[in-house]
């Protein structure tokens, strides 16, 4: 009997109704975590704008369309408001433009990702149609670098909300991620907050880059 082979084909899926702003999330580091959907959508884009270049996958990324980052912003600026509100008005200028633009951030759209929701308010203001496009995001790579699993009652919760609270607002018998520990004086203030319900020498586990090398 003879043996035949065949190559294996991506199945045919119909492409969505292309919008002015899409808004698609790089996952979490490296290239091997973007979406089939993520990687489509860049290869088609004209214009590109990323939150940062400073992430894993960047250097990876099709090289078809234009491409421009917001690191700039974020070194002429001294608070996030300002950060965001500049980025929010780059991209909607973009978006403007014919063929639109794509604005990759990293992990996912939707988890810690504050310029969304402001990006969707502030287009739908203006008229500019919408996408959104999955990545990873940090949970899962996060809660899997020290072996616990999210359904066993989980709690994630941004660093800069936990600590300008008196009192965490937490369940201490629960596995807790605190996200976005980005200064030493957040560490701080973080920590304090967290005395007010675990005991000193709770074990913490520091994660650092999650889903990446």
């Amino acid at each position: 009997m003879s043996e035949s082979t065949t190559t294996p084909q991506w199945p045919q899926v119909a492409r969505p109704a292309e919008a002015q702003l899409t808004i698609l999330g790089l996952g979490p580091g490296p290239i091997g975590a973007v979406t089939l959907e993520a990687w489509q959508t860049l290869a088609h884009a004209q214009r590109i704008v990323l939150r940062t270049a400073r992430h894993p996958c960047v250097a990876a990324l099709p090289n078809t369309a234009v491409t421009i980052a917001c690191d700039d912003l974020y070194e002429r600026n001294t608070d996030f408001a300002t950060v965001y509100a500049a980025i929010v008005e780059r991209v909607l200028e973009m978006a403007a433009l014919p063929g639109g633009v794509v604005f990759a951030v990293p992990g996912h759209p939707w988890v810690g990702e504050s310029t969304t929701p402001r990006l969707l308010e502030t287009a739908c203001l203006r008229g500019i149609s919408t996408r959104i496009v999955a990545g990873v995001s940090f949970v899962e790579p996060a809660f899997a670098a020290v072996g616990v699993d999210l359904m066993d009652g989980a709690q994630v919760v941004d660093a800069m909300l936990l600590a300008a609270e008196h009192h965490p607002r937490v369940e201490v018998h629960l596995p807790l991620l605190v996200a976005q520990v980005y200064a030493p004086w957040l560490a701080s203030d973080l920590k304090l907050t967290l005395l007010n319900a675990y005991p000193a020498d709770h074990p913490v586990h520091v994660i650092r880059a999650a889903g990446s090398e």
